[in-house]
């Protein structure tokens, strides 16, 4: 069910003096807000406040890379000065031909998908 709503009370020409007061109670209200965000609008206090969020997500990405470099299957306990970022997530067939620039056939990325466990 529809109402229709009376909103005659916020015409501000209805009763222009209690529109002032409650446009300067809204102001100096917000008043402290606004200059705290205008002190802090400057480049290096937003840089330092998500410098420790971002350092904790790098962290976690690092570790959570490392334990499945660590932990990847096919061979066993593999020593953690060997295990490579690069060779836990990229097969050796795909990153041999990253940097060699090669672009594989088909075949080849059947062969190589094959490969992956």
């Amino acid at each position: 069910m529809e109402r229709d709503h009376d909103v005659r009370g916020l015409d501000p020409d209805r009763n222009p003096a209690r529109w002032e007061r409650v446009v300067g109670t809204i102001i100096s209200a917000a008043a402290p807000e606004l200059v705290r965000r205008r002190k802090s609008a400057d480049l290096p206090e937003l840089v330092l406040r998500w410098a420790r969020p971002a350092l904790a997500t790098a962290a976690t990405v690092a570790l959570l890379i490392s334990t499945a470099a660590v932990l990847r299957p096919g061979g066993g306990a593999v020593n953690v000065a060997e295990a490579s970022v690069a060779g836990a997530l990229v097969p050796e067939s795909y990153a041999a031909w990253l940097v060699a620039g090669y672009e594989p056939t088909v075949t080849e990325l059947v062969v190589a998908l094959e490969e992956v466990p």
